[in-house]
């Protein structure tokens, strides 16, 4: 197989939550990546995709709005790595609902 001939590699994978113990709920994450961010009933972002475990990949289509919600985040509270986050004994996921 020549040069020419050999596929691209794949772009790496990348992992994405958010530390809601830093997280002020400036709403710049659900803005800039509706399908990766939303917000709990108590205002503070989670990663929706995995319930903010950090362990599905953010999908190709998703990465740029990604980039632009990571770049924009006053505080850096999302968090991005090349691998799945480890499981943490202190989760952050999100709550149920509350209902009065």
């Amino acid at each position: 197989m020549t040069d020419s001939e050999k596929k691209p590699a794949p772009a790496p994978a990348w992992f994405t939550k958010i530390d809601r113990e830093r997280c002020i709920a400036c709403g710049l994450c659900a803005l800039h990546a509706p399908a990766l961010y939303d917000y709990d009933d108590l205002g503070v972002a989670y990663g929706k995709q995995d319930n903010n475990t950090g362990t599905a990949p953010i999908p190709a289509d998703q990465l740029a709005a990604f980039k632009t919600a990571y770049r924009d985040c006053p505080v850096q509270a999302i968090l991005r790595r090349q691998q799945p986050f480890p499981p943490t004994a202190k989760q952050p996921v999100r709550p149920p609902h509350y209902t009065d």
